[in-house]
Formats: structure tokens, sequence, C-alpha cells
């Protein structure tokens, strides 16, 4: 019998790695919501507050439809492999700008930091809740 190595490490990255990143991005949540809050222009607080919101509805919808068009299909199938939820992920990823085109790239940087890594990490976040 042949060790699967990819399974051995995609299990690993899975249990270990996925839920200290979820931690991580709550403590990064909390500090962005007290950031949000120390800004004085209500006008400013308000908006930033809902791109904030917006972006996290985005998140979940985009890995919701990803999950429902796409793993739902091969999940539990040979199919299922890193390829595929590679495959997975840029389909969230990309959907997620879709859904966030009323906002420019540059709101999305000033606000969420590196909006790239900001999305990366909440459809990981997102993806670790729904397992």
């Amino acid at each position: 019998m042949e060790i699967n190595w990819t399974e051995i490490i995609i299990v690993l990255v899975n249990a270990l790695i996925v839920p200290f990143v979820i931690l991580l991005i709550k403590k990064l949540d909390k500090l962005m919501d007290a950031k949000i809050g120390m800004i004085e222009d209500a006008g400013v607080r308000d908006y930033v507050s809902e791109l904030k919101d917006d972006a996290m509805v985005a998140v979940s919808t985009a890995v919701k439809e990803t999950t429902q068009t796409y793993v739902d299909n091969i999940k539990g199938t040979e199919g299922w492999n890193a390829e595929t939820q590679k495959i997975a992920f840029e389909k969230s990823y990309a959907r997620f700008f879709d859904l966030m085109k009323t906002y420019s790239k540059e709101e999305l940087d000033d606000i969420l930091g590196d909006v790239n890594a900001w999305v990366t990490a909440e459809i990981e976040k997102v993806v670790g809740y729904t397992r």
C-alpha cells in the first residue's frame, strides 16, 4: 500500500493551520472594529463599517455559491483533490470581487488592508466554519 502524502498534508493543514488562521482572523476583525469605532466623522465611520459588512457578506456568499455550484458535485469523489480545492478557492475569490465591484480596489485596500490577503483569509475562515 502506497502512502498518499498529499492527503496527509491536506489533513494536517486542515487540522493544524486552519484553526489557527480562524483565530487570527477573529482577532484582526476585533482590531478592525476597534479602529472603525475610533473614526471621528460619523459619515466616514458608517461608510467604512458598511464596506466591511458588505465584504463579509460577499465572502460568505461567494463561498456558498461555489459550494452549491462546484464543490457539492465533486466533494467525496476521487475528483476532489488539491487541484479542485484550488479551483474552488479561485472561483470564490473571483466571485467576491464580482460582488464587490461597486467599490474600487483602492477603497478595499484602504479599509481592509491588503485586500487580497484579507479575502484569502476570510475565504479560509468561511470554509473552515462549513467543514
